[in-house]
This record gives structure tokens, C-alpha cells and sequence, in this order.
């Protein structure tokens, strides 16, 4: 046990930290610390400097929003948010964590320690968010790029996009945000795809639509690809787009992930060939990669996120190193260069 990664458990409860304490060190972790509120949570991780935090969010003193903020700022660890509260503060903090430097979110148990399903769960992503590097000063980063001299090809390609179809997972949801924000309307359908935890699904949708003028739906079987509308999926079966406009429910495939970016993207390229533009946004494993290949392969327009600005460089390395992605860019120029593919063909 001596060789554990460990970890720091912050949450008001002792009872919930007892079901923490107990998940991890049955699963190899060595607790270095426990704290109650997100002041004592920031001390902590300044003394003990662990591998991981998991992190409440409802929290007296200090929230857990704010306790994030400042240790990627002063003390950078990848955090692990473990919460069941969806809304407080007038916005929805699972999210607003994840823009403030979070690595993943899990919802707490259900009943304690949890179910082996929780239990198992828990682990798998306390394993997963250690082995993502973390950056300092999370915000002011994303300022800095953003204020960046752009660097977007003057024209993208031949063909105008007539489909925009985008796929994440890990650091996905930040992402996304700064992607609408800056995007605010683009004259094409846009469909996403974000791996997610299916407890968080509705209130990642309505997070999403807080920060972009075009309306967001929850990608559904039957619904119209309209021009200026925004269609995510993050729980459920797999989804394809039909020559006709059209989302359509899709067969399990082979994949850890449901639903899947590969199909999606597949489905794009076969519906809408050269006018579908492509983008592979971070996360880990490599589902998407084969897809973004098949809209090259058709002519279409394809983008991955570059390694400096992706969370985990995960998806996007195994797209570009299979030549499948056209343009590598980061997260400040992906709204320029959708809006520049859709307006004229770049």
C-alpha cells in the first residue's frame, strides 16, 4: 500500500468521507488528508501535496467552486469533483467546475459506501484523473490564448460546411463553452457528441444553452437538423445523421462509449460528404479518430484540437497521427475556423 497514489478527501460529511476513504484505499489509494471545508481542503493540499482531491461542492466557509480555483491556481492538482447537488448560486456548479479546472465529475453514492457499481466507477475515474497533467492559473491561461495572434489557415478548403459535427470527452464541457460563446451563430446544423456521466446529462444540456444564443437540444431520434441549432448527445444510444436532416437512433457498435463519436462521425460523412466539417475536441482513448478519417476520406473538412490547449491529448493525438485531421488547432481558433468553413468554404 505504501506505493498508492494519494489522495486528499474534502466534503462536509464525515459520513460521505468515510465512503470515500473506504472506495479508494480498497482500491489502492493512500488518504493523505481529509478536510471539511474547501479553506481547510486548500491548506491541505499545500502541506500534504497529493496525487488527488476529490471535492465536494456545497461546502461551509469555502465552497468547493471557489477551493478549486484557488489550488489550480497556487498549488495545481487534478481535482475529482464527487457531488450531488445540481444547482446553487444561481448556476450549475458541476460545470462551472470543470471551467474552473476540474478534471471529471461523479456523482456521489447512493446509499454508503456506495454500490459495487459506484464503487467501481469512483475508482476507474480517481485512476483516470491522476494520470492527467494539470496547468496553473487555469482562467488566466485561457485568457492569454485567447488574446493570442490568430493563426487559422485564411481558407479552410474548397467545399462550404453545410454540417457541423464535434466530439469530446475529458475537458470536453470547458471547451465547448468557450467554443459556443465565441461561435454565438453559425449559419449550420451543429451536433455533439460529449462522453458523460448519464446523472449529469439534462444539466450539462441547460449549462451549454446559458452560453450561446443558438437554442440547444438534447440530440433525439426524429429531430430536424436546422441551420443554427445546437443538438447534444451525452447519454443513451448512439446517433447518426441521415441524408435527409435528420438525427436517427444507431446500433451498438464495439466502443466503451455510448454514445459514440465514431458513428456520428461516420454517419456525416456518408449523409453529407465534402459538406460536413469535423472537429475532435480532447479526451482520452481514441473513439472519434476513425471517424474524423472517413470525412476526410469523403473531402470533408476536418479539425482536432492541438496538444498544448486539450486537457488530455488523447482522442485528438490519435486522429492527427493517423493523418485524419486536416488542421490542428487550439481551443481560441476552432469558432473562427467553423465559422470561416460555413460562411464560404473557409
Amino acid at each position: 500500500m505504501s506505493g498508492g497514489k494519494r489522495v486528499v478527501v474534502v466534503d462536509d460529511s464525515a459520513l460521505l468521507r468515510w465512503a470515500l476513504r473506504a472506495t479508494l484505499v480498497g482500491g489502492g489509494f493512500r488518504v493523505a488528508g481529509e478536510a471539511a471545508s474547501g479553506r481547510e481542503a486548500i491548506e491541505l493540499v499545500k502541506s500534504q501535496r497529493p496525487d488527488l482531491v476529490t471535492m465536494d461542492l456545497d461546502m461551509p466557509d469555502m465552497d468547493g467552486l471557489d477551493a478549486i480555483e484557488r489550488i489550480m491556481a497556487e498549488c495545481p492538482t487534478p481535482i475529482l469533483v464527487v457531488t450531488a447537488i445540481p444547482r446553487y448560486r444561481g448556476l450549475d456548479a458541476h460545470f462551472e467546475a470543470l471551467a474552473r479546472g476540474a478534471v471529471e465529475l461523479v456523482p456521489k453514492p447512493s446509499a454508503f459506501p456506495g454500490t459495487p457499481r459506484e464503487q467501481r466507477e469512483l475508482l476507474e475515474m480517481a485512476i483516470l484523473a491522476t494520470r492527467i497533467p494539470v496547468v496553473a492559473h487555469v482562467r488566466a491561461s485561457v485568457r492569454r490564448r485567447r488574446e493570442a495572434p490568430l493563426t487559422t489557415p485564411a481558407r479552410m478548403g474548397a467545399s462550404r460546411a453545410e454540417l457541423v459535427v464535434i466530439g469530446a470527452s475529458t475537458g470536453g464541457p470547458g471547451v465547448l463553452r468557450e467554443l459556443l460563446l465565441q461561435l454565438d451563430r453559425v449559419d449550420a446544423p451543429v451536433v455533439i457528441v460529449q462522453h458523460m456521466v448519464d446523472v449529469f446529462a439534462q444539466s450539462f444540456i441547460d449549462w451549454l444553452g446559458l452560453h450561446t444564443n443558438m437554442p440547444v437540444y438534447e440530440a433525439k431520434p426524429g429531430a430536424s437538423l436546422l441551420p443554427g441549432t445546437v443538438h447534444v448527445a451525452v447519454r443513451g444510444s448512439n446517433v447518426r445523421v441521415s441524408r435527409e436532416g435528420r438525427i436517427e437512433a444507431a446500433p451498438d457498435v464495439l466502443s466503451p462509449h455510448r454514445p459514440s463519436i465514431d458513428v456520428l462521425f461516420a454517419s456525416a460523412a456518408e449523409s453529407f460528404g465534402a459538406r460536413a466539417l469535423g472537429v475532435l475536441l480532447t479526451g482520452m482513448g481514441d473513439d472519434g479518430a476513425a471517424g474524423l478519417a472517413a470525412i476526410a476520406a469523403t473531402g470533408g473538412l476536418t479539425v482536432a484540437q492541438d496538444e498544448a490547449t486539450s486537457t488530455v491529448y488523447g482522442m485528438p493525438r490519435a486522429a492527427v497521427e493517423r493523418g485524419a485531421a486536416r488542421w490542428v488547432l487550439p481551443d481560441h481558433e476552432l469558432a473562427r475556423a467553423i465559422s470561416a468553413a460555413v460562411a464560404n468554404g473557409g
